[in-house]
């Protein structure tokens, strides 16, 4: 089975998805399923996307709706889909449902979601919170799980980041952590594993289609799967593509 994931930009000024041949990209991969975050327009994904199902969402907290939808597409039929909310954290304003579906994957039931985690006025306590409500939503469901999408996780706060960071997140003053490790140890005790190596960085300047402070925004975490090759791929957002190979974990 093959996984994709990828932040498209919506239809910012620095993104460059408004043309086509990321889509195409994208779809040329042959992903089984695909988890889209801030997509500008449903639509005009369904003309690369006859032989999917389409799961879609459009994700509260923006005022600009023209890039705020989350996608799930599926070459298998959805069994079930549903989407995972955040009343207690209605405070901090504008956080975005989680997407996921239930797919048949050979005698099992893949469930798939599909996340992005709030950046503006949340740091990782906030993001943690989150992440603990879609694994505790994980747990209930009995089969193999994919948590993927973008996740904002903040890497080291050293250097330039010192700087940067703070102003974007509610980084704590001292932090002996990163971001990145405590996210990937609190999935890891529900059994999650990330894909991709965790200094592998998923965020890049628009343009340059370069690496900056080594972040890494985006996640593909498995249980009950195992990663056989995993690769970030450039497309035409600030957002690094994550593509996934997997088999089941006894094989």
């Amino acid at each position: 089975m093959r996984i994709a994931t990828w932040n498209t930009g919506g239809e910012r000024w620095y993104s460059r998805t408004r043309g086509t041949r990321y889509y195409r990209a994208l779809f040329g991969a042959s992903p089984d399923i695909i988890c889209l975050q801030e997509v500008p327009n449903p639509a005009a994904i369904r003309g690369y996307a006859a032989d999917y199902t389409l799961v879609a969402a459009p994700a509260p907290g923006y005022t600009n709706s023209s890039f705020n939808h989350n996608l799930i597409l599926t070459r298998s039929p959805a069994r079930e889909t549903g989407e995972i909310s955040f009343p207690h954290m209605d405070d901090a304003g504008g956080y975005e449902r989680v997407l996921w579906v239930d797919v048949a994957f050979g005698r099992a039931t893949l469930r798939v979601y599909n996340c992005h985690l709030r950046i503006v006025r949340a740091g990782p306590a906030e993001r943690l919170q989150q992440l603990r409500v879609i694994l505790d939503h994980a747990a209930k469901h009995h089969g193999p799980a994919i948590i993927c999408g973008d996740m904002n996780t903040a890497g080291e706060v050293a250097g330039i980041a010192q700087w940067f960071i703070p102003r974007y997140y509610h980084w704590p003053a001292r932090a002996n952590e990163s971001e990145r490790s405590v996210f990937s140890a609190t999935a890891n005790t529900e059994g999650f594993q990330e894909a991709l190596p965790l200094d592998t960085p998923t965020w890049i300047v628009p343009y340059l289609r370069q690496p900056f402070m080594n972040l890494k925004l985006d996640w593909c975490l498995f249980k009950g799967l195992r990663p056989t090759h995993a690769r970030a791929v450039t497309l035409g957002s600030d957002h690094r593509a994550i593509i996934v190979d997997a088999a089941p974990s006894g094989e």
